[in-house]
């Protein structure tokens, strides 16, 4: 595929290698990506392990536990062809992750060690009511504007985590300055702060420029 619609599903391969040395795997994690595409960023984490574990030579191991979700039938069929063509065993769901997520534990959402992600940017598929009717308690920091979904889903990941869990996410730069203008845009400030206040935040890396094929 090519244009507009590459982005939706993949993550250049140096971006993803990136994330996966930063989250550092160890065998036997439970790693998760709510908008999982091809599934390319779950995958190169099991890679980096792998790199890992040959360097310290160690002959045996339990490899990563891999969780996803795609809302697209196609690219949700291409996420499972790739675990077979890589020769690894994951969970991919599909269906609308913001919506209705499909890892739960009982009425609540499962929690994972590390969470991995490239979701569609400044999406504006969802409105207030969206996040509104949400009974899974994902959303305290604040209700995102309904021009952009980038800090709804930092808040999905953020509650898909374990207590000393870690996320790799990718988002627009305007995800990290978007907030002194109009009222709409201050939802994100606010949302940020929050964040931010409570130490959830531990680096931001500036990627270059004509990095993404979209």
């Amino acid at each position: 595929d090519s244009g507009q619609s590459a982005g939706e599903f993949y993550t250049p391969r140096e971006v993803g290698m990136i994330m996966a040395r930063i989250l550092d795997p160890e065998h036997k994690m439970e790693i998760y990506d709510p908008c999982c595409g091809s599934a390319g960023l779950l995958i190169k984490c099991e890679l980096v392990l792998d790199e890992k574990i040959k360097r310290q030579s160690l002959r045996s191991y339990a490899p990563l536990q891999l969780y996803g979700q795609e809302f697209n039938p196609p690219t949700w069929a291409m996420a499972n062809m790739n675990m077979v063509i890589h020769d690894m065993e994951g969970d991919i769901e599909i269906g609308n992750t913001m919506t209705s997520p499909k890892f739960k534990d009982g009425n609540k959402l499962k929690r994972f060690d590390l969470v991995v992600t490239n979701p569609m940017w400044n999406q504006k598929t969802f409105v207030d009511k969206d996040y509104e009717n949400d009974e899974l308690d994902r959303f305290n920091a604040g209700i995102p504007p309904t021009s952009n979904a980038d800090w709804g889903w930092a808040q999905h990941c953020l509650a898909s985590l374990k207590n000393n869990g870690r996320a790799a996410i990718v988002l627009d730069t305007g995800a990290v300055s978007r907030g002194s203008g109009n009222a709409s845009s201050n939802k994100e400030k606010e949302i940020r702060k929050w964040f931010i206040e409570r130490d959830f935040i531990e680096g931001v890396l500036y990627l270059p420029e004509n990095l993404f094929y979209n």
